[in-house]
């Protein structure tokens, strides 16, 4: 016996494409969604997170410079050698903690968009004069010289953020004594190139890793040089130095 079976394959293509095209764009919307969810909770903890840190290094800044004020006027009393050994270590620690919760607010309000540049004329020679004399004392601890260059042709006043030029100039020069070898040098040159400041900062560290040349700008990241332990930072200084430049339409480049 012969038996035929008709079969509509038409009907049947449909009917399983229209439950799949069903099924699919219900998952597709639920998965959809959760990831905007998932989304929309990063931002908000993200937010929550830079508040956190902005609002606690206020509170902590407060109370630490009245500690530095009540220790310089100690300072000025006459005090045994030991006190005054005290003092002083009393007030480099201060100091380290206030650098450490200033760098926090400046990258809390470059993440939130808060930051602003705040342009002004100002002495271009005498304010880098003065910035390499604040790190004359630390160079000298470990007996290391600092070369400074300056192109005369730069003119003495230009408009710019003094203190952000001031800020980075500071971050680099502070990199460069904590990485430089003992008795070694610190070469600072200032120079004008198409109507842009070119500041160069040269030591001689033990030098940094090819792949670690762009990391190093990265948030919190610090070089596996075997030196960080001794060293210490927060790992915020380049990171807001190159977000600075980028602020006043510059840039930082490293070369190692």
């Amino acid at each position: 016996a012969t038996y035929t079976i008709g079969i509509n394959t038409q009907l049947i293509f449909e009917a399983i494409s229209y439950l799949f095209d069903r099924n699919f764009a219900g998952v597709l919307e639920l998965y959809t969604d959760t990831i905007y969810q998932k989304e929309q909770e990063a931002i908000e903890a993200g937010k929550a997170k830079e508040y956190f840190l902005s609002n606690m290094s206020h509170e902590i800044r407060t109370p630490l410079n009245a500690i530095l004020g009540f220790v310089s006027l100690l300072k000025g009393e006459n005090l045994g050698s030991v006190h005054q050994k005290y003092l002083d270590i009393i007030a480099q620690s201060g100091e380290n903690l206030l650098h450490i919760i200033n760098d926090i607010l400046d990258f809390s309000k470059l993440r939130s968009g808060e930051f602003a540049i705040d342009p002004q004329v100002f002495n271009i020679h005498e304010q880098i004069s003065n910035t390499l004399e604040l790190f004359v004392p630390s160079a000298s601890v470990k007996a290391i010289s600092i070369n400074y260059t300056i192109n005369e042709a730069i003119p003495h006043c230009i408009y710019a953020d003094s203190f952000r030029i001031q800020q980075i100039l500071g971050n680099l020069l502070s990199n460069a004594i904590k990485f430089s070898q003992p008795k070694r040098s610190i070469d600072v040159n200032v120079d004008v190139v198409d109507s842009k400041l070119i500041m160069n900062v040269r030591d001689f560290g033990s030098g940094i890793a090819k792949e670690d040349h762009e990391r190093i700008f990265n948030p919190f990241y610090q070089a596996q040089d075997g030196t960080k332990l001794e060293v210490g930072g927060s790992g915020l200084g380049l990171s807001i130095c190159k977000q600075l430049a980028m602020q006043m339409g510059g840039e930082i480049t490293l070369e190692s």
